[in-house]
C-alpha cells in the first residue's frame, strides 16, 4: 500500500485579484501545501477564525477592499499572536512597510514574483 504523502503545511492566501489568487494557489498546491482561498481581508480574517489552530501561515495583498491586508494583518495576530503572515504588495519592501508595527508580519514579497520567489518567501518564514 502507497503512503500518502503528508501535507507541507496550510496557508491561507488573501487577495482581491481573482488571477492572482488562482496562480498562488496553484503554485502552493502543486508544492505540497493546503491553500485556504480568500477573496478580501476580511474573508482572510473569517477563513482564519474558521479553520483556527489548522494555518501554519497567512500570505496577504496588502490593498484589499473591506479590509486591507495590513488592518487583516492586525485582526489574525489577534487571534493567534504566533501564526506567521506575509505581505505582498506591487510596491517596494520600504513603501509597503514603512507603516506596519515591529513583529506584524513575518515576511514581505514583492509583485510580481515567480513561483520560485513564492515557494522560497514560504520556506523561509516557516522555517523562522
Amino acid at each position: 500500500m502507497e503512503q500518502q504523502e503528508q501535507p507541507a503545511g496550510t496557508i491561507l492566501v488573501g487577495d482581491d485579484e481573482a488571477p492572482v489568487l488562482r496562480v498562488v494557489q496553484r503554485i502552493l498546491k502543486r508544492s505540497g501545501y493546503i491553500v485556504i482561498p480568500a477573496e478580501d481581508g476580511q474573508a482572510a480574517v473569517e477563513a482564519f477564525r474558521a479553520h483556527e489552530g489548522t494555518i501554519d501561515a497567512v500570505i496577504l495583498d496588502i490593498t484589499m477592499p473591506r479590509l486591507s491586508g495590513t488592518d487583516a494583518a492586525r485582526q489574525i495576530r489577534e487571534i493567534d499572536p504566533n501564526v506567521k503572515i506575509m505581505i505582498s504588495s506591487g510596491y517596494e519592501a520600504a513603501t509597503a512597510t514603512s507603516n506596519l508595527e515591529d513583529g506584524l508580519i513575518s515576511g514581505f514579497l514583492q509583485k510580481p514574483f515567480t513561483p520560485n520567489d513564492l515557494r522560497t518567501a514560504i520556506e523561509e518564514i516557516l522555517s523562522s
